[in-house]
């Protein structure tokens, strides 16, 4: 900076600082900077969150076949009273032991309550039965809330497909409420679900397409759809409809059964129909 810039910065520098001093300019708040801070602070993620998902998912997926019982006591200061103690996992058909050899935390996002948040867990298990041994890896919904100074888990864990990539400005749709149909296009809903959920655990993305209208197909791996457990379905529209639906599937790689909660978005083109968006909780 030369000699005149030297001058120039400082009778800037000064009237801005007499201005202050009038009040002519007011100052940066402290309250408002403060605010920022806290704000920022809030937005991140403590790192006991993410400790906590892993230890959890890492004592989910560890199991003995006849030795559910102790599963269940490691379990049980990870789940909030009132959840399925083996946390939706029925291991009484399950043919192989299980246990995490690699545990990471692939994201993790605070939900819609405060201090609550969801993550997904990334494991890399090893099954075994008898001197037989294979690798899985495990993609893990967890969502969990704080509780004092530690967190427990709210809602049921479920296996999902590993993450892919969608353009960044794609929304998804919020689901609307709508009126409970009468029990003709309950019954077809339920009917067109039961031949769905087979075709999406095991068609092809042909297949599973043909009874979708969205391009984003894709079925999930390595599970076989076993039966519906629960139904409803509400009117949207003359032609759009909502299924709230909770469905078994059989893990194929243990043999044990797994329940998830699906939100499907459906229409109807004359006799038949179509899934236009499904999402799980």
């Amino acid at each position: 900076m030369g000699f005149y810039g030297l001058i120039g910065y400082t009778a800037i520098s000064t009237t801005l600082a007499w201005s202050v001093q009038l009040g002519l300019i007011d100052p940066p708040s402290r309250e408002a900077g403060a605010k920022r801070v806290v704000e920022q602070q809030e937005k991140k993620v403590p790192i006991s969150a993410e400790a906590f998902a892993e230890n959890f998912a890492r004592e989910y997926l560890l199991w003995t076949k006849g030795n559910e019982e102790s599963r269940r006591e490691r379990l049980a200061p990870y789940l909030q009273p009132g959840l399925d103690p083996q946390a939706g996992l029925d291991l009484s058909t399950a043919e192989w032991d299980s246990w995490a050899q690699v545990v990471r935390t692939w994201s993790i996002d605070q939900g819609d309550q405060k201090d609550q948040f969801e993550s997904t867990v990334y494991a890399q298990t090893v099954l075994t039965k008898g001197k037989e041994q294979k690798r899985v890896d495990r993609w893990v919904k967890v969502r969990f809330q704080k509780a004092g100074d530690n967190y427990v888990v709210v809602d049921l864990p479920r296996f999902i497909s590993p993450p892919e990539t969608v353009p960044l400005d794609e929304e998804e749709e919020e689901e609307k409420q709508g009126e409970t149909v009468d029990k003709s296009v309950h019954d077809a809903v339920a009917n067109f679900l039961d031949s769905f959920w087979k075709i999406y655990t095991t068609g092809s993305p042909e297949e599973i397409r043909y009874l979708m209208k969205t391009d984003k197909v894709q079925g999930v791996e390595g599970l076989q759809y076993q039966e519906m457990t629960e139904l409803e379905v509400y009117k949207d529209g003359e032609k759009s409809f909502r299924a709230e639906t909770e469905v078994a599937f059989v893990d194929l790689a243990s043999q044990s059964v797994v329940s998830q909660h699906y939100h499907l978005s459906l229409t109807r083109e004359g006799t038949r129909w179509y899934v236009v968006n499904m999402d799980a909780d």
